[in-house]
C-alpha cells in the first residue's frame, strides 16, 4: 500500500472544502432569492387587493425577472385583465360623471356606493323611496 503525501492529503482536503462551500453558498443563495421572490409576491398581492393595480403589476413582473414561473406569468395576466377591465369600467363611468342610480331613483356617486355596507345601502334605499 502507497501512502500518498502529505501536500496531496491537504489539496484533496482543501477541494472538498471548497466544492462544500460552494454547495452552500449557492443553496444559501437560491433561499435568499426565494425569499426575495416571496416578499415581492406578497407586496404585489397587498397592491393588487387595495386596487393598485399598477403598482401589483410592475412588483410582479420584477418577481418574474427574478424566478420566471408560471404561476407568476399567470398573476401578471388576471392583474392585465383586471387593468383592461378597469379602463372599460371607467369609459362608462365617464359618460355618467361617476353616478349610479339606486333602486328608489336617487343618483349617488359609485365611490360612495362601494364604500357602504349592505345594512346603510338598504336604509338609503328605504329612506329615499
Amino acid at each position: 500500500m502507497t501512502s500518498l503525501p502529505i501536500s496531496c492529503l491537504l489539496y484533496v482536503s482543501l477541494v472538498s472544502y471548497n466544492l462544500n462551500f460552494a454547495f452552500y453558498r449557492e443553496n444559501n443563495l437560491y433561499q435568499d432569492v426565494q425569499t426575495e421572490v416571496k416578499k415581492l409576491i406578497a407586496e404585489a398581492k397587498t397592491y393588487a387587493a387595495e386596487g393598485e393595480l399598477y403598482k401589483s403589476i410592475k412588483i410582479f413582473k420584477k418577481a418574474y425577472k427574478i424566478a420566471p414561473t408560471e404561476k407568476i406569468l399567470s398573476r401578471i395576466r388576471r392583474v392585465e385583465e383586471a387593468i383592461a377591465a378597469e379602463k372599460s369600467d371607467s369609459d362608462e363611468e365617464d359618460e355618467n360623471l361617476g353616478l349610479v342610480e339606486l333602486d328608489n331613483g336617487m343618483v349617488i356617486y359609485k365611490k360612495l356606493v362601494e364604500r357602504l355596507y349592505p345594512h346603510q345601502a338598504c336604509c338609503l334605499n328605504l329612506q329615499f323611496s
